[in-house]
């Protein structure tokens, strides 16, 4: 198991690297641009919905709202679309970070550290206010405050990078920025009474007693969170405020930091748990099942390992056979599995998304083809049953 384990370290890295965790009605800075531009317009539509790795998001989001099209390395697609680096502290709206080695940039390059996201506001400190996709390997769109610089620097021979694209005459639109954070949900305003929910803050949401900053905090829900909207909105102080039920409890949160669930492309169930985020502590709960010993090599079953009955990560080890199998045999367990990752051929990690469209697990079918060998380490990340 010395390999899974090392491929669950990666993991844990890979999901906290230059992330500020920080509450969304609490976030540091006060964002300098009140105009989004055509591409992150186009991206907000794309908050608190699944859309896969990062790159090919963001080249697609390019495409669509500027009109440009992109090469496949992650230095010369830049270079086609006719994008110009600029400094750091004069990354604007539109902009985006790309976190590479400059050794090994080219269409097949992965590797931890690699990642892409768009920048929203520059809080002229080396931090920004970002939207990306993939940030917590779930392929689900969120936008949170991002520092680059430490994010490279976890990592050998990362390099960050600034992308600016030609004006294309896009529209721009007027954003909500009262609330002093940056980054609020612009779609959020269409959510109606009844209406189920996303939680989207790049952290997690307070849910308070009232709505008020100074309310008791009653919990705070992670991003992907699932809330139903029980009132009309209120305006109290910086913020927005919907009443919404959540996590078993009844309370207020602050509407810039909700997604119309369903509201982009296909959007894996989430576990509504406020701790539903696996995070580098993440380990299997006291309500894991134990697996029986097995005989090695059985195949078309896990054969060892805790899975996770109602949610979480587990570390476990498959018999052998097809992906279908294996998501059979864990469902059998208790764990409807969101995603399976195990350690790429030739280093690095490799995913599967279950539902995904068939391109985005193309990697994973080109390394496994019909069938899995037999004691195959695993991560599954669960949603229950």
């Amino acid at each position: 198991m010395t390999s899974l384990a090392i491929f669950l370290a990666a993991c844990a890295l890979g999901l906290t690297a230059g992330v500020t965790e920080v509450t969304a009605e609490e976030g540091s800075g006060t964002a300098s641009v009140t105009e989004r531009g055509a591409l992150t317009t186009r991206a907000l539509q794309d908050l608190g919905s699944w859309q896969g790795e990062c790159f090919p998001w963001m080249k697609r989001i390019v495409g669509e709202s500027l009109g440009l099209q992109m090469g496949f390395g992650y230095r010369d697609g830049y270079l086609k679309a006719g994008a110009t680096e600029v400094d750091a502290d004069e990354a604007r709206d539109g902009d985006v970070i790309q976190l590479v080695d400059d050794n090994n940039a080219g269409p097949g390059a992965s590797y931890p550290g690699l990642h892409t996201a768009i920048v929203m506001d520059n809080y002229g400190d080396g931090t920004y206010q970002v939207i990306d996709s993939n940030r917590g390997w779930d392929g689900i769109v969120t936008t949170h405050h991002y520092d680059p610089f430490y994010a490279a620097d976890r990592y050998p021979n990362i390099s960050v990078h600034f992308w600016r694209f030609p004006d294309t005459g896009g529209q721009t639109f007027v954003a909500d920025t009262d609330d002093g954070a940056g980054g609020g949900n612009v779609a959020a305003a269409d959510l109606e009474v009844g209406d189920l929910a996303l939680v989207a803050a790049g952290g997690c949401l307070n849910l308070r007693a009232t709505p008020t900053t100074g309310a008791q905090i009653l919990t705070c829900l992670s991003d992907g969170a699932v809330v139903e909207i029980l009132g009309e909105a209120v305006e109290a102080g910086a913020y927005t405020w919907r009443e919404v039920s959540a996590a078993g409890q009844v309370g207020w949160v602050a509407e810039e930091f909700l997604a119309p669930q369903g509201s982009g492309a296909q959007t894996p169930p989430p576990n509504t748990s406020p701790t539903a985020t696996p995070t580098a502590t993440a380990t299997p709960t006291a309500t894991a099942t134990p697996l029986p010993p097995a005989e090695t090599g059985a195949a078309g079953v896990i054969t060892a390992g805790d899975v996770p009955k109602n949610g979480g990560v587990g570390l476990v080890v498959f018999g052998g056979g097809t992906t279908e199998s294996l998501l059979a045999s864990a469902e059998a367990s208790g764990c409807r599995a969101l995603s399976v990752w195990a350690n790429r051929a030739g280093g690095g990690l490799l995913g599967y998304i279950t539902g995904a469209p068939a391109f985005v697990n193309l990697a994973w079918s080109e390394q496994y083809g019909e069938s899995l060998p037999s004691d195959t380490p695993l991560v599954l990340s669960c949603a229950g049953t």
